[in-house]
């Protein structure tokens, strides 16, 4: 192992060294700054309430108030360092593993959760959804309170197949019966970018972390700075914004904004923008932004403190209408 560290490459030990500091600094940041903060009054935070739900489909594009280029001044600006940009990515990192931890340790929970996508091109309606997920063996329950309303959807691991029992909403739901579809089947993901088994805080966490560590252990490219404080629910939140130079450094998306709960690291809030189809781009962020949004989620009112039953993933819970 000694001789293979000797044929290292300097740039590569270069890079060994700088992401050591990196880290101690990010420690020590996360030392100084993980404490629960009371709710500010700086007029800039956002605050969404799961009281009006109607207000969850009005959410702003959140962002910094600047897009500099992450290329310009070979990634810098004024104050800012390629440093800086691995330190907050970094700290974003540690907080996911923080919560990851906590949600895999939890079990179960209840949430709200908002979904907005763009499908083969077309930004679908938003929706909203009552939530409950078990996690080992992975089970859902799923009941649309805007968009489809009424819709419900039931999926436990290693029962019906693998297939997920869904009963449509609205008059449908009266005249049809429920149906079993395939997570990953066409018709499944006609308004999804992503497969119900996807679905939950701790799998989000999962695969942010996992694609954060590729981007921190990369040459750069990407551009990623703290926010002011945020809300989501009323909660104080730690919020990033990463941007990427080029498709070639992130060839799905253009920019990240992330919100991590202070209290419990949970990634409550994601907007993820991908890079513009049409020549010449919008001049302005906000158009640029809402042209090329695909995927914003955002989970409120979480609730840690029920004890999930199997009765909760039954299709024949009576409080379910599977079996009409």
């Amino acid at each position: 192992m000694t001789r293979a560290l000797r044929r290292r490459p300097p740039a590569a030990r270069r890079r060994n060294f700088s992401a050591v500091l990196v880290f101690l600094a990010a420690i020590a940041a996360l030392v100084l700054q993980f404490q629960p903060e009371p709710v500010g009054a700086d007029p800039d935070a956002l605050s969404v309430r799961t009281q009006d739900l109607g207000g969850l489909l009005e959410q702003p594009v959140l962002d910094s108030g600047s897009d500099r280029d992450p290329t310009a001044e070979n990634g810098t600006a004024a104050g800012h360092s390629p440093m800086d940009d691995r330190r907050a990515l970094l700290l974003s990192i540690l907080l996911l593993e923080k919560g990851h931890e906590h949600l895999r340790a939890c079990g179960n929970y209840t949430a709200t959760v908002f979904t907005r996508e763009r499908v083969k091109g077309v930004l679908l309606d938003p929706q909203v959804m009552m939530l409950k997920i078990r996690h080992q063996p992975l089970s859902l329950y799923l009941k649309w309170l805007i968009g489809d309303k009424g819709r419900e959807l039931l999926y436990v691991q290693g029962q019906n197949n693998g297939n997920m029992i869904v009963k449509v909403g609205g008059i449908k739901g009266k005249l049809l019966p429920a149906l079993k579809l395939a997570p990953t089947g066409n018709l499944a993901l006609k308004e999804a970018r992503h497969p119900v088994t996807e679905i939950g805080l701790l799998e989000l966490a999962r695969q942010l972390i996992e694609k954060r560590k590729r981007d921190l252990e990369s040459d750069g490219g990407f551009r990623c700075e703290m926010l002011a404080d945020r809300q989501v629910d009323g909660r104080p939140c730690y919020g990033f914004v990463q941007r990427f130079a080029s498709p070639t450094d992130s060839p799905e998306y253009r920019k990240c904004v992330l919100l991590i709960d202070k209290q419990q690291c949970l990634p409550v809030y994601l907007q993820n923008f991908t890079w513009p189809e049409t020549e010449p781009a919008p001049d302005s962020q906000d158009e640029l932004d809402q042209a090329t949004l695909v995927e914003h989620y955002q989970y409120s009112d979480v609730q840690f403190e029920q004890r999930l039953a199997d009765v909760d993933f039954d299709r024949k819970n009576k409080a379910y209408n599977f079996r009409r």
